[in-house]
């Protein structure tokens, strides 16, 4: 919509969802209200544990799931998995429409995992040892192990 506004994209068909094409493409849409979005959330939910739903979207979204992730003053972690999970849905984005990728919501999940994880030991590698397959399974107790 952003490009839409700027004259750049002219084309009604362009400005469909990538994941959907049922909705015009925004932020909103795009990381929070797609079915496709929504799925990646609730797979990444089940992922740490929980299964709140997420009715809301934008900054509010951020911080009701910094809330959720229980973890005790560790300040932007609990921010990590919601940052690679946005970062990753973009990317999946890009690559659905600059390299014809087909959507795949669990292809997804294991990028978050794998983004997560290589961010989270670039933040604490050096003082807590956890293995990517520890990660996959439990990043709660990998987080609270810092």
């Amino acid at each position: 919509m952003a490009l839409h506004r700027r004259g750049i994209l002219t084309n009604p068909s362009e400005l469909s969802c990538v994941f959907c094409f049922r909705h015009r493409e925004d932020g909103a849409h795009l990381f929070f209200s797609c079915y496709f979005s929504i799925e990646v959330w609730r797979n990444v939910l089940k992922w740490i544990g929980l299964s709140t739903p997420m009715d809301v979207e934008g900054i509010d979204h951020f911080l009701l799931f910094g809330e959720l992730f229980k973890v005790k003053d560790k300040g932007r972690v609990r921010h990590l998995v919601w940052l690679a999970t946005t970062w990753n849905l973009w990317k999946m984005r890009n690559n659905v429409i600059f390299q014809g990728v087909i959507p795949d919501s669990s292809a997804l999940l294991d990028s978050i995992k794998l983004s997560s994880w290589i961010w989270f030991n670039g933040r604490y590698g050096r003082n807590v040892f956890c293995p990517l397959s520890n990660w996959c399974l439990d990043p709660i107790s990998c987080i609270q192990s810092a």
